[in-house]
């Protein structure tokens, strides 16, 4: 017998499943945050810090959130490419289509291109700006010319650049985080003046008197 409960539960969550791929969101909640620093805490560099001072977990917490804060135009920016991508795809479906019956499909295929170019080649140049990523931009520009070779743009259905944009933030605040605390190499002690957490340095165990 089926479980009324269970089955709307499961229902909800391939429909929420469904509404994050199909509209990616830019926003910034506790679970998410734990999720990031879950996976930011696997890498080896941030894996050694954090074994050696648990407490800066929150820390690290923190480099997310601000790093999040300085590149949320650019996550909502690389969300809007991705939607704009996935409702172009069924134009690529029909001038695909059009193509094999010898229709107009050339033509309703480069104005599709043409459109498509608008909003992401600004994209891209401030994707550029904003990060230095010269590397995945040009990516990106062969991403595109894959897609335009797959029938039906399928590879448009990915959200590539809202997880190019959270690659990038999730990266530049573990290299933050890193360059920050690589010097930790024992818990921090309570009372410490450093803001970074170092223990205070050692009093020597007797004191000098002259003569």
């Amino acid at each position: 017998m089926i479980n009324p409960v269970g089955a709307a539960k499961t229902a909800y969550n391939a429909g929420r499943g469904f509404a994050g791929w199909l509209v990616p969101s830019a926003g910034m909640d506790q679970s998410k945050l734990e999720s990031i620093v879950d996976k930011l805490a696997k890498d080896d560099r941030v894996r050694n810090i954090l074994s050696a001072n648990p407490g800066l977990r929150d820390r690290l917490k923190s480099s997310v959130m601000d790093t999040y804060a300085e590149n949320e135009n650019l996550r909502r920016m690389a969300g809007y490419v991705d939607v704009a991508d996935k409702l172009l795809v069924p134009i690529d479906v029909v001038a695909d289509y059009m193509k094999i019956m010898g229709g107009v499909g050339y033509g309703l295929s480069a104005a599709k291109e043409i459109a498509e170019a608008a909003f992401k080649l600004p994209y891209m140049a401030y994707y550029t700006v904003k990060t230095g990523d010269v590397v995945g931009t040009l990516g990106n520009l062969l991403w595109e010319g894959l897609s335009w070779l797959i029938p039906g743009s399928l590879l448009d259905l990915t959200n590539r650049y809202a997880n190019q944009a959270d690659s990038y933030i999730e990266r530049t605040s573990a290299d933050k985080f890193v360059k920050l605390y690589s010097a930790e190499k024992e818990p921090a002690h309570e009372g410490s003046p450093s803001r970074l957490g170092r223990p205070p340095a050692r009093q020597p165990d007797f004191q000098y008197s002259p003569a």
